[in-house]
């Protein structure tokens, strides 16, 4: 579904441009008043398994557009032919290369779903090496803990109309590997979350994975976290790709712009 979202008709005033960026393939989108010089990096959804720039064209351009910045997707590797840890390493390689670049002035890293887990792994990477943080950093229904044991895989499951545990479960497993699921590499919900960057979690309260994102909320605030949380209510997993469709979607994505001007400005 967020697929099709991705495949309707663009708005004629967002930009596409293609580029290989450490040897990934990315795309460049903008929108009107999009700072050359503020970045926000971008991982896509889609279970590890599927997605593309093409799919997230919708998200990317209104993030574009509220952020007033330029946004890099991301087309990393995708299991289950280049299973853990070839999606994150394309990942961290190009968000590595963007934040050493020169005129950078305010960078951002973010992900939806598994794009979620992907861009909180970035996040680690660069806090444990050294790398240059984002000045903030955005989590859509990020599926964070691939073990698909929270208590929201049962109370949720005959509501969230978008993901089924056991098809996720599955695809984890697909995604892995020989990796256990635990792995704090692969489940980076797991990982000690100090130092990390202010980041805005947005998830709605019908989704099986609802609590990752409020497991993650209580573990990165008990680390000192600066994390800012909004639980949809009756929203569906990764709702803001529907913000054609959805008005609570296209406010979700105002937000974000906000959030990120806000902190690119303090």
């Amino acid at each position: 579904m967020v697929a099709m979202a991705g495949r309707l008709p663009p708005p004629g005033d967002i930009a596409y441009v293609a580029d290989q960026i450490a040897g990934v393939g990315c795309e460049w989108v903008t929108g009107p008043g999009s700072r050359a010089d503020h970045i926000v990096v971008w991982m896509h959804g889609g279970a590890f398994c599927v997605g593309s720039c093409l799919t997230h064209r919708g998200i990317a351009g209104e993030i574009a557009r509220y952020a007033e910045a330029r946004v890099l997707t991301v087309d990393y590797r995708l299991s289950p032919e280049n299973p853990f840890p070839a999606g994150r390493d394309d990942c961290i390689a190009v968000y590595t290369e963007v934040a050493a670049m020169t005129g950078v002035v305010k960078l951002a890293v973010g992900g939806d779903s598994a794009g979620g887990a992907l861009a909180l792994a970035t996040l680690l990477f660069a806090r444990d090496q050294g790398i240059r943080t984002p000045d903030a950093a955005v989590l859509l229904s990020p599926w964070l803990d691939l073990r698909c044991t929270s208590n929201s895989h049962l109370t949720k499951a005959g509501i969230d109309p978008m993901i089924d545990s056991n098809i996720l479960r599955r695809l984890a497993g697909e995604y892995l590997g020989k990796t256990p699921s635990g792995d704090a590499q692969a489940s980076p919900g797991l990982a000690v979350l100090n130092g990390l960057p202010p980041l805005l979690v947005q998830v709605g309260t019908d989704e099986v994975l609802l609590d990752d994102s409020l497991d993650f909320d209580r573990n990165a605030r008990a680390a000192g976290v600066d994390v800012s949380i909004e639980v949809w209510s009756e929203m569906i997993h990764v709702f803001q790709a529907f913000h054609m469709l959805l008005p609570e979607g296209a406010l979700a994505l105002a937000q974000i712009g906000r959030f990120l001007k806000r902190h690119w400005t303090a």
